[in-house]
């Protein structure tokens, strides 16, 4: 089961596009513009823009949709693509693992090499009978008697050292794994754990109650959770929308927030003015959470700030 509401393909093509599906799961599709959403009319199969999706794909109106017109396994029009992660983001990214994966090439070789470079230490401040850590006696260099006799010469010794007597440096595997566990934080996609939020943009012909009937809510909950809102709707406007939840009376009023730069939730709970416990519980994600810059989050606000 998806982590909100879907419907099954509808191939009677009555209401939905019989060609959207999810990413992940051609059977299902989301009942309203997610990100999740992908077209399996085009080569390769692609995410149309949000807007697309309202009008076209979701809508009775697919048919009259370019790439429903066109021929099976056309390419998808750069205007109609979602716009992806933006290039110096993924820059950044790599940087940061390739940075790591140095680090960790610089530890290993100091293990595998810490032997030879004792030894060479050892060569610098002399002695007559170095040992090797962890290895067998080995005499570098055996000095003549220190009283002179004729034709005494210095003798080179060196212990024979049976190679499988030797313990072999030990390989360290690498244990370090690269996860991000934190939530997609986007518009029309669903925000939250056990209430879950949809932040959407107005577009034309839009309203509040075409809203509560998509997401099953109604427009009193919509209107509560928006705090310091002025209604009515204006195309453009950000609006809050509780999905499959209609009591709010529990709930703080919510305002939409876009993260400008790279930052630490804990940090920019302060630079909110705003509970960090409130604002990683209604985002669905942990303490020190890192935000990039183009997340969407919704920051709670008492009823009475609002």
């Amino acid at each position: 089961m998806n982590r909100f509401s879907t419907t099954e393909m509808d191939s009677d093509g009555q209401d939905i596009c019989p060609h959207l599906a999810l990413k992940e799961d051609d059977g299902t599709v989301s009942s309203y513009p997610s990100q999740l959403n992908a077209c399996y009319h085009v080569q390769p199969v692609n995410t149309p823009n949000l807007m697309h999706q309202q009008k076209f794909c979701l809508s009775k109106n697919f048919k009259e949709c370019q790439i429903f017109k066109a021929n099976a396994k056309v390419k998808m029009p750069k205007d109609l693509q979602i716009e992806g992660p933006s290039l110096w983001s993924d820059k950044k990214r790599v940087f940061r693992l390739i940075g790591i994966l140095v680090i960790i090439v610089m530890i290993l070789l100091g293990i595998l090499f810490k032997d030879f470079w004792l030894s060479g230490i050892a060569n610098i401040l002399g002695g007559n009978n170095v040992v090797l850590p962890d290895a067998t006696p080995l005499v570098i260099f055996q000095s003549p008697t220190s009283r002179f006799v004729k034709d005494a010469t210095p003798t080179l010794s060196i212990t024979e050292i049976n190679p499988s007597e030797t313990p072999a440096p030990e390989m360290l595997t690498p244990t370090a794994t690269f996860t991000n566990t934190k939530p997609p934080l986007a518009l029309e996609t669903p925000i939250g754990g056990s209430y879950k939020f949809i932040i959407h943009q107005v577009v034309e012909g839009e309203s509040l109650p075409l809203y509560a009937s998509r997401y099953q809510t109604s427009l009193e909950a919509i209107q509560a959770v928006n705090g310091g809102f002025e209604f009515p709707i204006q195309i453009g406007d950000f609006v809050i929308i509780p999905v499959d939840l209609i009591d709010v009376s529990d709930l703080p009023t919510f305002e939409p927030y876009q993260v400008k730069v790279d930052i630490l939730v804990d940090e920019l709970a302060i630079e909110l003015n705003v509970s960090i416990d409130d604002l990683t519980l209604y985002n669905n994600i942990d303490l020190g959470t890192l935000l990039q810059k183009g997340d969407w989050i919704i920051v709670p606000r008492d009823r009475t700030e609002s």
